[in-house]
């Protein structure tokens, strides 16, 4: 069956894009424009990280490569990564191959669409991306996970299409045909002997030695029933293709373990690499003239191997403190070395210095924190690309050392000390951590999948956090609630009584800290003992709170079905106050600490308390208490909000965590 073909011919936006400022551990990455909060409008100065997921060089001309950015599509560098263009818009890309005979032929799998258009998912350039066609694999509307083009015959390749298996074309991707029924994600083909074709999925590596007529599965799993994940990674060596790494990342929760294996008899068997470090493997690249050393991205930073796998260390001075998603060598000069991740970078000394080369794009913050004593420090937690902070009210941005992905909270008394929780991770990284001197460096206080976060105002040594227990079968089922009296040294627990576990919201009482509330998917639970026992007080899914700082028996309660409730008893009634708010997830709430009948209502799309990254409702504003409300959304670029801080000191300042990075405005 023939493809569709179509053309596509690309705006063209080139920039210059030079080196961060590195500061010890902090890698500023900001846009080279100041941004203050708008007056009555919105404005965001970041922070920026892009998300470069793929990265490929020219094997006969070193200096051109080419970048795939999440959500950006395709760049072009002709000098080295020195400027870029770009290529391809308006797609996150998942898979970048480059013809090795012909190197201005490349094929692209696109994760989505895109917001500006139905791009499509598969597309080919045989002009060195200056226009596209479109491929299509019959039968399927799948992503194009995984790609590799036979170094021999170039008109033959592989193309792995999540959830419908792997196809092969013989005829530069005209037409295809099905050759394993099963989802990969990344494959692998015998420089020498092109008929040998590798495949990763979830805990096995696919070997095909007939061109992917037949195939065999070697299992990695060190353990029975123990889950290594995805084989995201395979490298093979140049030299004795015999010789290989696959580098696994956790399939989820249930299955957090990663790592890096490696076979010395072309995938019969493998064995598991001692990196010291239990990580997740997102990229392994070899040197081709010295393939005893070599490279893997991992979930924070590059390791680096000079004898085969045996022994391992950190190679990072210059990278941010975050996932390294994609590596590429330079097959002429192997001691230059491309990384992405938050943005990209380029090493000229084999790892030991890094220095960014750009592509930064904006950076999806998940939460926010103020500095109640320096409002113009805040705290951005993202899911995957680090932990960040700005000291002058979100103008620059830096990543600091530590990769706390859920939630963040500040002690009220000492703002230098912090506490950040990371949800379900690696054993070596889940868990609560604490940082006494603003995040410059972190201990880790408690083991748990915690989420939530809140401290006692009063007696800040007193923390709490939520915890959801999980399921193999089910998911997750029981909400747990732990509090540390002792500045997280120890902890004891509660359980919320029938309440689904997912990731339950904190509130605490200003003025009497032994009474807080949880908000979860069962209902909306009060506590006026501490943590000790639990009441349920409002039977619906509760996925954000705020407390009136003034007159704490009024509470608001945002649902992740877009109704505010209000109690102005502690709790005991409850009354919708929804009149000018959209059906979206209430995901964040925040009430004017000086005029408390003035609150926003922060909205997002998504899976109850969990937000999308593609669209929402943005923010809501009540001037009233609740009673009406009105969206504040002028220069909003993105209207995925998941939380809201006011600024303490001024409060007609307001700083929201949307999808496209932190945005302020002052009214």
């Amino acid at each position: 069956m023939k493809a569709i073909l179509g053309f596509i011919v690309t705006r063209r936006v080139t920039s210059s894009l030079g080196p961060t400022l590195v500061l010890s551990a902090l890698v500023w990455l900001g846009s080279p424009q100041g941004a203050q909060a708008g007056i009555n409008e919105w404005t965001s100065n970041g922070p920026y990280g892009g998300s470069v997921s793929v990265l490929v060089v020219d094997p006969q001309t070193p200096s051109t490569l080419y970048a795939g950015a999440n959500g950006n599509g395709i760049y072009k560098s002709t000098d080295a990564g020195a400027s870029w263009t770009n290529v391809l818009s308006y797609a996150r890309v998942e898979a970048l191959a480059i013809d090795p005979q012909t190197p201005t032929t490349l094929y692209v799998g696109a994760r989505f669409s895109g917001a500006f258009g139905p791009y499509p998912r598969f597309v080919k350039s045989t002009d060195g991306g200056a226009t596209w066609g479109t491929l299509n694999i019959p039968g399927t509307n799948g992503v194009i996970s995984a790609l590799a083009i036979d170094p021999q015959t170039p008109a033959t390749l592989y193309a792995g299409a999540s959830n419908y298996g792997t196809f092969k074309s013989t005829d530069g991707g005209a037409s295809w045909t099905a050759v394993l029924p099963v989802s990969v994600s990344t494959l692998g083909i015998d420089p020498r002997t092109p008929a040998i074709v590798y495949a990763g999925g979830v805990d096995s590596v696919y070997r095909s030695s007939d061109g992917g007529s037949t195939w065999s599965a070697v299992d990695l799993t060190p353990e029975p029933n123990q889950s290594v994940g995805w084989v995201r990674a395979l490298a093979i060596d140049p030299l004795t293709p015999t010789t290989l790494y696959a580098g696994a990342v956790s399939a989820g929760s249930s299955s957090p373990h990663g790592g890096l294996f490696k076979s010395t008899n072309g995938g019969a068997t493998w064995s598991a690499l001692d990196t010291g470090s239990k990580a997740q493997f997102n990229a392994v690249a070899i040197d081709p003239w010295t393939p005893t050393t070599l490279y893997a991205g991992i979930d924070r930073g590059v390791l680096r191997s000079l004898d085969g796998g045996s022994t391992w260390s950190g190679v990072n001075t210059g990278l941010p403190d975050a996932p390294v998603t994609a590596l590429a060598i330079d097959p002429r000069t192997p001691a230059t070395l491309y990384a992405g991740g938050v943005a990209a970078f380029k090493s000229t000394d084999g790892g030991d210095r890094w220095r960014s080369i750009g592509l930064s794009g904006y950076v999806p913050v998940r939460a926010l924190a103020i500095d109640p004593v320096m409002p113009t420090t805040l705290y951005a937690v993202t899911e995957n690309l680090g932990l960040w902070k700005s000291t002058d009210g979100g103008d620059r941005w830096n990543t600091i050392p530590f990769g706390g992905r859920k939630a963040l909270a500040i002690d009220p008394l000492t703002p230098a000390t912090l506490y950040a929780t990371t949800g379900f991770e690696s054993d070596a990284v889940q868990g609560t951590h604490k940082s006494t001197d603003g995040g410059a460096s972190w201990s880790r206080v408690d083991t748990g999948p915690n989420y939530a976060l809140a401290i006692d105002p009063l007696t800040p040594t007193t923390v709490y956090t939520t915890s959801p227990t999980w399921d193999s079968g089910t998911g997750y089922s029981t909400a747990i609630v732990r509090k540390s009296i002792d500045g997280g040294t120890s902890w004891t627990e509660s359980i919320l009584p029938s309440a689904p576990g997912d990731r339950p919201a904190l509130a605490i009482d200003p003025q009497t800290p032994s009474t807080l509330y949880a908000g979860t998917r069962g209902g909306l639970f009060k506590s006026i003992d501490g943590g000790i026992s639990w009441t349920g007080v409002l039977p619906v899914f509760v996925s954000a709170l705020a407390i009136d700082p003034q007159t704490p028996a009024i509470v608001y309660a945002g649902t992740g079905r877009g109704d505010v409730y209000k109690s102005i008893d502690e709790g005991s009634t409850w009354n919708a106050v929804n009149i000018g708010l959209t059906d979206f997830n209430v995901s964040a709430l925040a009430v004017d600490p000086r005029t408390p009948t003035t609150l926003y209502a922060g909205t997002c799309a998504g899976y109850y308390n969990y937000c999308g990254n593609s669209r929402g409702g943005g923010v809501f504003k009540s001037t009233d208490g609740g009673a009406t409300w009105y969206a504040l959304n002028a220069g909003l670029r993105n209207l995925h909000v998941s939380a809201l801080v006011v600024n303490p000191q001024t409060p007609t300042i307001l700083h929201a965590a949307t999808a496209d990075g932190v945005f302020s405005i002052e009214q």
